[in-house]
């Protein structure tokens, strides 16, 4: 048995999903609400862990082993096929096995028996087509070619086939191989809201905003109950929905609680600085972390400040810092010292559009923690620094906005659960992507009887 489906790209968005919950294919479409899927990159049977490239969501799940094409998808939700160079590589990006054809031109003589099957191939007018065949019946290389061929592909990459070869492309249109075998990654297809509209939005501006960090790093209050990686993700993500409103296009350097690549080093540095430079027509790039001084314990410094690359009064990185410390100033915020300062950190030095890098506060300094720790004033610093953004940019502030994101939803993985544990009352509903202290596991404890 097999299946073949046209997926037109202005209808349908793409997606990668990493399957480290070892679910079912049925389960996915399920949760995430897809409207077709299928397997996609060759892993590991024994460590279920990918064999080739793999990025999804901006993070590195493995690195290519060569220059190699495959499956790339940008922060639109648009698919094309590149190599690891390709912009939307940053953002999504799964190798093929080398690949049949590419524009036309065959560049893999291998051919198959017949076997389980799984192609995604893409026309001459952008439009993604997914082949599917099941190791039960099976296809040949020939067969498979002639199918991708004859609607109408002029790429085609050809992925994980044998047993793995399953999912769904509609209603009537499921494959499920006898031997039922759980699959690492897959490629989800989604429609298109009607009103959707891919970045950048209707003013024209890009931001970049890079949350500093992940769940590798060590930087965190002396008492534990702050996170940096944690306060930096919930600060782009308010952001992120305040500037969205104003028309402004935002891409995350991080979207997840990891770093990008899942190390932490000058590694996941560059990945931001590659991620930032790959937007086409970038206006700004902001660094968002929290501050320390001392060492280790808690210390006296304190306050919100600014660093950009070098000084120069004109330069569009020290008008943005001017603009933004203006803002948070004005909302009442302490400042540290001149509020913009100059240092060559690594993402200020090696990103091509104009860059800042945002210190909030020190999670050193028992009064900034505290600040730091409250929804209330992030919020308030989101606001200013996007009003300072906003003023940068040239596009006015919307006074009747709506009050700024505490966050995005529960993560897809996480969903059934959340919602089961708020109905229970076992969390209140708010920041279901937040860090969990101490204290807030004591009154978990409480409301789930354990004591």
């Amino acid at each position: 048995m097999s299946f073949l489906k046209t997926f037109p790209q202005e209808k349908y968005r793409f997606a990668l999903y990493v399957n480290s919950g070892k679910k079912t294919w049925q389960a996915i479409k399920k949760e995430t609400k897809c409207t077709a899927l299928c397997n996609l990159g060759y892993y590991n049977m024994d460590s279920f862990t990918p064999c080739a490239g793999l990025v999804a969501d901006c993070r590195i799940w493995a690195k290519p082993a060569w220059h190699q094409y495959g499956l790339c998808i940008d922060e639109n939700g648009r698919a094309s096929c590149g190599t690891e160079d390709s912009r939307a590589a940053a953002f999504n990006y799964c190798v093929a096995q080398p690949p049949l054809y590419v524009d036309g031109k065959r560049v893999n003589p291998t051919v198959y028996a017949k076997n389980g099957v799984t192609m995604v191939g893409f026309t001459a007018g952008g439009s993604v087509t997914i082949l599917l065949a099941g190791k039960d019946d099976g296809l040949t290389s020939v067969e498979a070619v002639k199918l991708m061929q004859g609607a109408g592909c002029v790429t085609i990459l050809r992925y994980d086939g044998s047993w793995s070869s399953q999912g769904s492309l509609g209603n009537g249109l499921d494959l499920q191989p006898s031997q039922r075998r759980i699959v690492h990654n897959y490629l989800l297809v989604f429609e298109r809201e009607k009103k959707e509209e891919d970045k950048p939005l209707r003013n024209g501006k890009t931001v970049v905003l890079d949350a500093g960090h992940g769940t590798q790093s060590a930087n965190k209050s002396p008492d534990g109950t702050y996170s940096e990686a944690e306060f930096a993700l919930d600060m782009a993500k308010r952001m992120k929905a305040i500037l969205e409103r104003h028309g402004v296009a935002v891409v995350m350097t991080r979207t997840g609680e990891d770093c990008p690549t899942g190390r932490g080093d000058e590694n996941d540095l560059a990945h931001r600085c590659k991620a930032a430079n790959s937007v086409k027509a970038l206006d700004l790039f902001v660094s968002l972390h929290s501050n320390a001084a001392g060492s280790g314990g808690w210390s006296n410094a304190r306050g919100w400040e600014a660093y950009t690359s070098a000084a120069g009064e004109k330069a569009g990185r020290n008008v943005a810092a001017g603009k933004l410390a203006a803002q948070v100033k004005a909302a009442g915020a302490v400042i540290h010292g001149e509020a913009v300062k100059h240092c060559l950190y690594y993402v200020l030095k090696n990103t091509a559009a104009p860059a800042v890098l945002i210190e909030h506060g020190f999670h050193t300094n028992r009064e900034d923690v505290a600040l730091l720790k409250s929804g209330a004033y992030r919020n308030k610093l989101a606001a200013a620094q996007c009003k300072g953004i906003l003023d940068y940019l040239g596009v006015a502030w919307k006074e009747d906005a709506p009050p700024e994101a505490a966050g995005e939803a529960a993560s897809l993985w996480a969903k059934e659960s959340w919602e089961k544990a708020v109905k229970k009352g076992v969390f209140d509903g708010t920041s279901p992507r937040g860090a969990l202290t101490r204290e807030m596991a004591a009154v978990l404890l409480d409301r789930l009887n354990l004591f």
